[in-house]
């Protein structure tokens, strides 16, 4: 038996809001990350998932709860870097200005935005729906549908 293929996953799903107007900045692009993940991903995703919420119960006058935090969080984001690196294969993102990042590498995952690292982490975690039946469009309910409705107006 051969081992499984990686994933070619569209990202014409990932969907930021800035100020109130949706975008999906990766669509028409692609990443592809090996099946399964390992147990050591899973720990990666919940400590990174419990950093989100400590950040969130955190005043922003608490000086030294956030020190405390940003050191945490500084490993926490350096495992979780090279825990998505070991998953991914390649991808087609291109950067705020539309130039191709360069191939994945725990130093370019750093230099992503929160809610890429989070997609991508869905992603390895196979989250991300991958296969739509007969190649059929997503369905309207989805954000990528939503999206690309709105764009149309």
């Amino acid at each position: 038996m051969a081992k499984p293929p990686a994933r070619r996953i569209p990202s014409d799903d990932f969907v930021i809001t800035v100020d109130g107007t949706e975008y999906t900045p990766h669509e028409g692009e692609w990443i592809e990350v090996l099946s399964g993940f390992t147990v050591g991903d899973m720990q990666d995703g919940t400590r990174f998932a419990k950093l989100l919420d400590d950040r969130a119960s955190i005043g922003d006058d608490e000086t030294a709860a956030l020190t405390e935090w940003a050191q945490r969080a500084d490993a926490v984001l350096t495992d979780l870097a090279r825990s998505i690196d070991s998953r991914m294969v390649a991808w087609a993102w291109t950067d705020a200005r539309s130039r191709p990042l360069p191939a994945p590498s725990p130093a370019v995952i750093a230099s992503l935005t929160w809610e890429e690292l989070a997609y991508l982490l869905k992603a390895v975690r196979g989250q991300i729906e991958t296969d739509r039946k007969n190649g059929s469009a997503p369905l309207p309910t989805t954000t990528s549908a939503i999206a690309s409705r709105k764009r149309r107006k």
